[in-house]
């Protein structure tokens, strides 16, 4: 069920904006286990104090599950099988699509349509597909372009449809041990062309792989799982620098959402982090900033003024959902959210107006430290 608890643990400090996670680890001492796996297109990476041992097969076969569920490159993943289904056609999918499709739309239902993954059509329609890092990238749909750039608009408005982007229609099913999910009995049409319901759950699946990673190495107390820099699970750290706040924590340095090399570090312990920016994945075209989040009302990428959202509280997995619900909303409509949704969490949401960037949030000030010239307001 999809709830906004502190984590598996007590909430203990929160901030963030962009992770670009660096670790405090005492005067010169090194963790014992520091292991990387390149899964989502990404880094995930798992550091303790205790060598990692049979757990690294387990960490393993939790990230090759996962993967066998979200990923839009493997052939034969539950996302790739929904996607490749008709109109109204039931297939089976594995426990692991089954629970990250249950978050989702549990998440799809308490945003409002805010996070929603069924905007799978836009995001391939405005280039931000992971077909398009192909070296080989070629034009094979009627609406591709040789480079990224705005799209037809006819596209745009057939693509956000109800028809393709209602995620409330997709239907769950467990019977038996097994596991089904049927895709929506509805689709459009562009130039003759049929077009089903497309969806990518590859934000809250990160999140999903750093819980889950996480519960492998809990029992060691003093460790940190990353899932491609933006789904984060702290433990404890045993060797905190003398004189560092908040006795037992990590430091980590947060990355400036317009290339500087930083601009807060917190300090973090016992608790799951979520953030969703508008930095990583974009293009420029006539000197406007198009990015990968799409607001599913419009069809366009947001336009809002928020940069990048992050959270402290939830779990990974529902922290990846409300970042990128949040960043859709909006400032004000996002901060109302939080005030009425998330007072179990921390939540910094970064802004640029005109040039100047601006950081609102709900902690208080010994939460951070600020290292750049952001303005801070509390709400």
């Amino acid at each position: 069920m999809f709830s906004l608890r502190l984590s598996r643990k007590i909430l203990a400090f929160a901030l963030a904006v962009g992770f670009s996670l660096t670790v405090l680890s005492g005067c010169g001492v090194k963790a014992v286990a520091y292991d990387e796996y390149g899964y989502f297109g990404s880094l995930t990476r798992v550091v303790t104090y205790e060598e990692l041992g049979e757990d690294k097969t387990k960490i393993k076969n939790v990230l090759n599950d996962v993967d066998g569920a979200i990923s839009l490159s493997v052939e034969g993943s539950d996302v790739r099988a929904f996607n490749d289904a008709q109109p109204g056609e039931t297939i089976e999918i594995s426990r692991v699509g089954y629970e990250i499709f249950t978050l989702a739309m549990q998440a799809y239902a308490l945003t409002d349509g805010a996070y929603n993954p069924a905007v799978g059509l836009l995001v391939d329609l405005w280039g931000f597909s992971p077909r398009f890092n192909d070296s080989d990238y070629a034009p094979v749909k009627p609406y591709d372009r040789e480079r990224q750039s705005v799209p037809n608009a006819k596209y745009i408005e057939a693509f956000k449809k109800e028809e393709v982007t209602d995620f409330g229609e997709v239907k769950l099913l467990k019977e038996d041990s097994k596991y089904y999910v049927t895709k929506p009995n509805t689709s459009v049409e562009v130039d003759g062309v049929t077009y089903s319901m497309q969806i990518d759950l590859g934000g809250i699946g990160k999140g999903y792989a750093a819980d889950k990673c996480a519960e492998i190495v809990d029992k060691r107390e003093n460790y940190y799982v990353s899932v491609g820099a933006s789904s984060l699970v702290l433990g404890a750290n045993a060797k905190t620098p003398d004189g560092a706040p908040n006795e037992g924590s990590w430091k980590v340095t947060l990355a400036s959402p317009r290339g500087e090399s930083s601009y807060m570090s917190v300090f973090a312990k016992n608790v799951s982090a979520s953030t969703s920016g508008d930095y990583e994945r974009y293009f420029v075209q006539d000197g406007k900033r198009y990015s990968h989040i799409i607001d599913p009302s419009t069809g366009y990428p947001i336009d809002n003024g928020v940069a990048t959202v992050s959270l402290f509280g939830a779990t990974s997995a529902e922290g990846d959902t409300l970042t990128t619900a949040l960043m859709v909303m909006g400032r004000n409509k996002a901060i109302d959210f939080i005030r009425n949704n998330l007072t179990g969490c921390k939540v910094a949401i970064a802004t640029y107006e005109g040039e100047a960037g601006k950081v609102y949030t709900n902690m208080s000030d010994s939460d951070f430290e600020l290292s750049s010239s952001f303005e801070i307001e509390k709400f």
